[in-house]
Parts: structure tokens; C-alpha cells; sequence
């Protein structure tokens, strides 16, 4: 198991009235599971996971990665965490009658130490999306992302491309669909939520790629890219600051995450 220096995520603010909240970040548990075969036959999924431990003073985090590939005649399906709050997915096929999935999921377990509830501020980028299908009716290529707190999901959105157009549900994440190319793009979006929280809580994020192609595939490509490429800044490792009096303003904690998460990046490379 490698350890690597890490620039933790959990921040302390220091508002103007209160002190810094005693929040921590205890682990983090990614995995990455993918599946290709002939529609209508039996799951065999291809999965790996890790839990990377966080301990210390300074805190330093395990930043261990995963990485799951199966492949069914021309139809592949990848996906990836590398181990500091980067991940990505992605689903190609030109082949009829076949189904595939990638997904990553990614835990963080936290711990508020006090006696006192406290503000958690959870913000933090998600990949952009992309969608290209010409199929046949029936088919669908689709995408989920789920966040939850504690096991109660507080933001979900879904997409579905098929023969006929796109469909949406859940959260707007401002994706558009392009009928020229038969094409769907979302870009990189910020996610913004606050909660009190007290003693020991968990966020965890699933990402997923799906397609179900019926009699011919001409192509079908599904793309989940971190906004900034590996080690962008997600959710779970680089989103989560705790106060216990206000949180600052939103934009203000927007550019301290993108700060925070630069300086994550050139300290990992340091210290490798």
C-alpha cells in the first residue's frame, strides 16, 4: 500500500465571530466496478477497491487508486478513482444485443470531536458529461450521479439518449442536446449544500455509465472527465469545511476550493 503526502480536505474555517470546528476526516473508501456482455445474460462484474485510511498531525491521507476494464467484442467499459478525489468513467460499443455498465463509488467518513452540532459546508466540482449514440430503437445510453449523506440522497440527476432524443430527471445539471449529431454535453458543474452535523457522518458519491443496445450499435460513446483531468477537485476529498458559527459565502469558499485543491496538486507532486 502506497501513502503519499495529501493536503486534507477537511477544512477549519476561521469566520469572523467563533472559532475553528472540530472536523476531521477519518477514510475514504473509492471503488471502481464496470460490466460488458451479450444483452440478457448474467452480470460478471470486473471491481476494485480500497479504503484509504487518514491519520497523523499534520493529517495525511492514503491515496491509493482503483481501476476496472471488461471488455465484449468491440464494447468496452472503464472506469477509475486515483486516490485524491479524482475519478472517471467511459463506455464505447459498436455492437447490437449487448449491455454495459461503469460506476465509481466513493465514500468519506468524517468526525465532528465536541460536545456542539456544527455547520458542514459541502461544495465541490463534478465532471463534465458526454453522450453520442446512433443505435437502434430501444437503445439507450444514459448516466446517474447520487450523492448522499448519511445514506439519504440529497442531489441526483439522470440522462437517457435514445433513437428518438434525450430525457432528463432529478437535479438540472445544464445538460443540452445537440439533435444535429445526436449528442448530449454537460459541462462542469458546482454542487453547493449545507448541513448540521454532530459525531461521526459519512458523504458518498456514485457515478454511472449504462448502456442497452438492441439489434445494431452503429456507435455509442459515454464519457465522465474531471474538469481539470486527474486528481480534480471532487466532493468527497476536497469539498467539506466546517464552522461553528456562519459559513462564509459561497463564492468565497469557491475560490478557496479551487486554491485548496491547486495546492493539493503541487503538494502530492512534491512529495511523491
Amino acid at each position: 500500500m502506497t501513502t503519499r503526502c495529501l493536503l486534507t480536505c477537511v477544512l477549519a474555517l476561521l469566520p469572523s465571530l467563533g472559532t475553528a470546528a472540530p472536523l476531521t476526516a477519518t477514510q475514504f473508501q473509492d471503488w471502481s466496478r464496470v460490466g460488458a456482455h451479450e444483452a440478457g445474460v448474467v452480470w460478471t462484474w470486473t471491481s476494485d477497491n480500497v479504503t484509504n485510511d487518514c491519520a497523523g498531525v499534520p493529517l495525511v491521507c492514503e491515496s491509493v487508486p482503483t481501476a476496472a476494464t471488461q471488455s465484449y467484442l468491440r464494447t468496452s467499459a472503464t472506469a477509475f478513482t486515483d486516490g485524491v478525489g479524482g475519478s472517471g468513467l467511459g463506455i464505447r460499443s459498436r455492437d447490437g444485443h449487448v449491455e454495459a455498465i461503469a460506476e465509481t463509488h466513493e465514500q468519506g467518513l468524517f468526525d465532528v470531536i465536541g460536545p456542539d452540532p456544527i455547520d458542514v459546508h459541502v461544495q465541490g466540482f463534478f465532471p463534465s458529461i458526454s453522450l453520442f449514440g446512433i443505435f437502434a430503437p430501444g437503445s439507450v445510453l444514459g448516466y446517474d450521479i447520487i450523492v448522499s449523506r448519511d445514506g439519504h440522497i440529497f442531489f441526483e440527476t439522470h440522462g437517457s439518449l435514445t433513437d428518438t432524443g434525450f430525457t432528463s430527471t432529478g437535479d438540472d445539471i445544464g445538460a443540452v442536446f445537440d439533435a444535429r449529431h445526436h449528442a448530449v454535453f454537460a459541462p462542469p458543474f458546482l454542487l453547493d449544500r449545507t448541513f448540521q452535523e454532530e459525531g461521526e457522518f459519512g458523504l458518498m458519491v456514485t457515478k454511472r455509465l449504462k448502456l442497452t443496445g438492441t439489434d445494431w450499435v452503429e456507435i455509442a460513446d459515454a464519457r465522465m472527465t474531471d474538469p481539470e483531468g486527474v486528481s480534480a477537485p471532487g466532493i468527497v476529498r476536497n469539498g467539506v469545511a466546517g464552522t461553528i458559527a456562519d459559513v462564509p459565502e459561497p463564492t468565497v469558499l469557491c475560490l478557496m476550493g479551487v486554491a485548496l485543491a491547486y495546492a493539493a496538486r503541487s503538494r502530492r507532486v512534491r512529495c511523491k
